[in-house]
């Protein structure tokens, strides 16, 4: 979605799973070319969780029959469509809180609000964990009862790193449901 993004260097990649080689990555993939990027990415490991836009369903098909081997999950947006019986072959869905994929430092959007609250009323039903990405705030992390939070400008722009990682690890101990 963002040619400029610096995620596009996959020797990045390469370092961290040299450093991790135990650790399981997860990759968003946002690219209108998802066979173009997996195949890639499968060069450097097939323990991957790789995480699609997708609004109807159809791409996480085609993409869990020919890349059997590795986690293919969602991200949704407010715009997504996305069925709720194909939640079953999902672990785990990313809900993506802001305007513009592929740039960092957005606010987040609250008409996300209502999105995340439908797939947190449907996660033990299918059994996927949540994580939400973009915009995330202490304030933000604390209002629903997900399983994980990406914050980058966030956490990197703030004083103290690693309190700021920290109050979003245990946000959802403190649901606030203002």
């Amino acid at each position: 979605f963002n040619a400029n993004n610096i995620s596009t260097d996959l020797e990045i990649l390469k370092e961290i799973l040299e450093l991790l080689p135990k650790k399981n990555i997860q990759l968003h993939l946002m690219s209108n070319n998802h066979y173009f990027w997996i195949k890639k990415l499968l060069k450097y490991s097939d323990k991957l969780t790789i995480f699609v836009h997708d609004d109807a369903g159809k791409l996480i098909k085609k993409l869990k029959k020919q890349f059997a081997n590795i986690d293919i999950s969602i991200v949704v947006t407010e715009n997504s469509n996305f069925e709720e019986v194909l939640l079953k072959d999902i672990n785990e869905i990313v809900c993506l809180c802001i305007k513009n994929p592929g740039y960092s430092g957005q606010n987040y959007e609250y008409s996300m609000d209502k999105i995340i609250n439908k797939y947190v009323s449907l996660k033990n039903k299918y059994n996927f964990k949540i994580t939400l990405d973009g915009g995330i705030t202490n304030k933000i992390a604390s209002k629903f009862e997900v399983d994980n939070f990406v914050s980058a400008s966030y956490v990197l722009d703030n004083n103290n790193s690693r309190k700021t990682i920290i109050d979003l690890q245990t946000a959802g101990k403190y649901i606030n449901n203002e």
